[in-house]
């Protein structure tokens, strides 16, 4: 009679399928079999009323009650609610505190928080957290998550120190909570003792992707790069909902690896998010950008601007840049110079096009070339500051170095104490061999700018390779590390000045540590090969100059060395 009534209630046709997750559901509650039928059925939204009906038919029955509530919990019931679901859910909040069936109370609960009744939810979870300690972790658990996506703080805080007080197998749950605490009120140093003492950077997937960001931004705001790139990088990975808002952490995340000379990982995570976002153009154009410093070769580079060019026909200048350098770099001069011109054509007033052609001809040590775009710049830009660094970029990148140097001689004297024409002339003049005048160039750079990391590295190291003045040098490289610790090329001219001191094992760890940050610098390799070659480590010095040959080392030079 109930069957009957059930199905006429309903009305219509029903699909095979449908008739028979009606005939599990009446079946299995005339039997009190309630869970031998899990419902892993296709269900629609005619089924979905068919069990809300069925509850009203009999509302004092707490077995089709639950039976409900596991459908509710399974399966995906359309949103908003029918009036039908509405009565469901008002009879499960009168029922739920007279019930014995845990499993039962937390689709309940569950159920409430899905269409929204925070509240109802909440006084539930304390009503079970009294009724239930053996299950009072788990429960309290359940609130702190609540009140966290509430907005709740202040009882997401009352909430883990109770679960403190209940057990120790919740730590990693209440440290890294208290972490994300902390991290939303922008107190950065308890945030980070929290989150170190979580061990959360051993996580992979099944840590909530909310730690890592906040991990992130705290370990980032500590100026812990290490661990902010691994927990931005979790982050990413691990959230499978990734939605644009989310571009800031990858942005960010893109930024400290290419500062770390970590390209490769740079180009894979921004390839990550085109999976999901395939016309980002913004990213798309990053990633390209990277491509030609990472280890993807050139014709690849090509490849992907082409994909990049069929979303978006109208190419930009960049883009253009970008493919006249690929087939520079694929020794193809005729196409980079075609691509090179189409770019100065369509941009005539952007001054990255003339570098770029600028940049073709010296490959090609076409000078006459170099100096019509010299002139066209000149025409186009006028003869301003930044046309005028041209002409000694030209020399430098045409290996003209004592010409260039002397370039930037003469335009200091218009321009006096400019940091790129000093720049310039130091490295003209290291790579010309007169290095008094390198060192005098990065000493007058140092009175400008006396903290800038770079220029303490450069004169230290500069000083270091020359084998004069090398206390001195060690002070400068160590004001360098203090300002940027984690900077490879930094700690690899520290071991270099300790290797010219000759503290060889000191300089051996510092060449392993900068290896740590980035294992693709030849000249890496070949200062560690010579520290291991000073401490008659023989064979293993001979390995390391071999990996320095293969990543593009100075070839005479290296095979000298594997010859001794």
């Amino acid at each position: 009679m109930w069957v009957i009534v059930a199905i006429a209630l309903i009305g219509g046709r029903l699909t095979s399928q449908q008739k028979r997750a009606i005939d599990l559901f009446v079946n299995s509650y005339l039997t009190s079999k309630l869970y031998q039928y899990p419902p892993d059925i296709l269900f629609s939204e005619e089924t979905d009323e068919m069990v809300a009906k069925a509850v009203l038919l009999d509302p004092s029955s707490d077995e089709l009650l639950c039976y409900a509530m596991d459908y509710f919990a399974y399966n995906d019931v359309l949103t908003p609610l029918s009036d039908y679901w509405k009565s469901v859910l008002a009879i499960a909040g009168r029922s739920f505190f007279d019930m014995h069936n845990l499993e039962c109370q937390q689709n309940i609960v569950d159920a409430q928080i899905q269409v929204g009744n925070y509240q109802t939810a909440e006084e539930m979870l304390c009503f079970l957290v009294e009724g239930n300690p053996e299950n009072k972790g788990q429960l309290l658990k359940q609130l702190v998550n609540l009140s966290f996506s509430r907005g709740q703080l202040r009882k997401a805080a009352k909430y883990l120190e109770k679960m403190g007080e209940v057990s120790d197998d919740f730590w990693q749950f209440i440290n890294a909570n208290k972490g994300k605490l902390y991290a939303i009120n922008h107190n950065w140093d308890k945030a980070y003792k929290y989150f170190l003492a979580s061990g959360i950077e051993n996580c992979r997937f099944k840590c909530p992707a909310s730690w890592m960001f906040y991990g992130g931004l705290t370990a980032d705001n500590m100026g812990d790069t290490d661990r902010a790139i691994k927990y931005y990088a979790r982050y990413i990975e691990s959230n499978l909902s990734l939605s644009h808002s989310d571009y800031s952490i990858l942005s960010r995340l893109v930024y400290l690896l290419t500062q770390r000379g970590r390209y490769n990982e740079a180009v894979e995570y921004l390839g990550l998010w085109l999976d999901y976002f395939p016309y980002d153009m913004m990213v798309r154009k990053e990633r390209l950008s990277l491509l030609p410093l990472s280890d993807k070769d050139w014709e690849i580079t090509r490849e992907e601007i082409r994909e990049y060019m069929s979303y978006y026909p109208e190419v930009s200048c960049d883009i253009l840049n970008l493919l006249a350098r690929s087939f520079i770099h694929t020794g193809q001069p005729d196409s980079a110079e075609y691509y090179g011109w189409l770019a100065k054509s369509s941009c005539k007033n952007q001054l990255y096009t003339y570098n770029t052609l600028l940049d073709i001809f010296c490959e090609l040590n076409d000078i006459q070339k170099a100096s019509r775009v010299i002139k066209d710049a000149e025409f186009y830009l006028g003869r301003t500051k930044q046309v005028a660094m041209l002409k000694p970029k030209l020399y430098y990148k045409c290996e003209d170095y004592r010409r260039a140097a002397l370039v930037c001689d003469s335009l200091l004297e218009e321009y006096p104490n400019d940091e790129y024409l000093l720049f310039l002339k130091a490295e003209s003049g290291l790579e010309a061999g007169e290095d008094l005048k390198s060192i005098k160039a990065y000493e007058e750079l140092l009175k400008l700018k006396p903290d800038n990391a770079t220029y303490l590295n450069n004169l230290g190291y500069l000083l270091a390779d020359k084998d004069i003045r090398l206390q001195e040098a060690k002070t400068y490289i160590q004001k360098a590390l203090e300002k940027e610790p984690d900077n490879y090329a930094f700690l690899d001219s520290y071991g270099w000045v300790l290797y010219k001191l000759g503290e060889l094992e000191k300089a051996e760890i510092k060449f392993k540590q900068a290896m740590v940050l980035y294992d693709r610098d030849p000249t890496l390799y070949e200062h560690l090969g010579d520290v291991l070659w000073a401490q008659e480590k023989r064979e293993e010095a001979k390995a390391v100059w071999q990996k320095a040959l293969k990543l593009g080392g100075n070839k005479e030079r290296l095979t000298k060395k594997l010859d001794r």
